[in-house]
């Protein structure tokens, strides 16, 4: 949606300005993700899919909650609860295959 790439970004502001404006924005709590360009790309048998692309800025920020975020969860999962006990906790027990037949 606005343009930028990784690359200008870090030939135009700089990679350090770019993080450290993103950090304020982050920390005032005005930062607003923009909206995802769409397009289309084709799939077989002639149908097409939408494909969301997001901006740089929106994937940094992604890219840093999931770093932050990960773990955290990751350390109240057991071994094997797979995947699906962080979708829904009923699943690690169920399973997905139950709950897709909504049993």
């Amino acid at each position: 949606m606005d343009g930028r790439t990784a690359r200008s970004v870090e030939a135009g502001q700089g990679v350090e300005d770019f993080l450290g404006g993103l950090r304020s924005q982050l920390k005032d709590r005005s930062f607003r993700p923009l909206p995802v360009r769409e397009r289309m790309i084709p799939k077989a048998g002639g149908k097409l899919r939408r494909l969301g692309i997001a901006t740089v800025t929106d994937r940094v920020v992604q890219a840093s909650l999931k770093q932050v975020l990960e773990p955290i969860f990751e350390a109240d999962l057991r071994p094997t609860d797979g995947p699906w006990a962080v979708v829904a906790p009923s699943l690690a027990v169920t399973g997905p295959e139950q709950w897709l037949r909504g049993n």
